[in-house]
């Protein structure tokens, strides 16, 4: 078994590693709402994020390889705005296909978008299963944690849907309090919330 813990280093993302990350989103995330776009729609859909201020990205990369990564932002709101106004050319393009527009309204309709305490969240995380149960996702949200108390947050919120079982014992593992279940496309999605101290 390779020694993961003396090879990884995570880091903030670089640009040129965005469709590394876009293709561990699509492979890791692939039953999750943005997955289910074209590969090159999540990988202008991670250019943009790095662009904004309100979103920071973390990698675990062994040598040039990405393992796995972080996505997170200051205001979870301002997502929809971003996205919109800086995606609008591949809106357009994808416009001729009726359920692309069906997934965009039903993105506005995800319950962390309606709830009025969200602020800073978690909107994706995911590591590779070769480097999986080698604390990376934990290293990857102690990046992220660090990186909302440096802002001055006292608190942040992650969701995901109540059948990914083993991703929800993991964030209660890691000491995260689920503070509600919604429902969102016909699942159930729980919030984890984890305090900043």
């Amino acid at each position: 078994m390779r020694n993961f813990k003396i090879m990884i280093q995570i880091k903030k993302l670089d640009k040129d590693k965005i469709p590394q990350i876009a293709k561990i989103h699509k492979q890791c995330l692939s039953n999750g709402f943005i997955a289910s776009f074209p590969l090159g729609f999540l990988e202008k859909y991670y250019d943009t994020l790095f662009e904004s201020k309100d979103v920071f990205t973390y990698i675990a990369v062994d040598d040039q390889k990405v393992l796995g990564f972080i996505t997170a932002t200051y205001n979870v709101k301002a997502l929809p705005k971003i996205l919109i106004t800086h995606l609008w050319k591949e809106v357009i393009i994808l416009i001729k296909n009726p359920l692309f527009l069906v997934k965009i309204f039903q993105l506005s309709l995800h319950p962390s978008l309606r709830d009025e305490k969200s602020s800073c969240e978690i909107p994706s995380i995911a590591v590779v299963p070769s480097a999986r149960r080698h604390g990376l996702g934990k290293k990857l949200i102690s990046a992220a944690k660090l990186e909302f108390k440096g802002k001055g947050f006292k608190k942040f919120q992650l969701s995901l849907r109540d059948s990914m079982q083993e991703a929800n014992t993991f964030y209660q593992r890691l000491g995260l309090k689920k503070v509600k279940s919604a429902k969102f496309l016909g699942e159930t999605i729980n919030f984890w919330q984890g305090g900043l101290f």
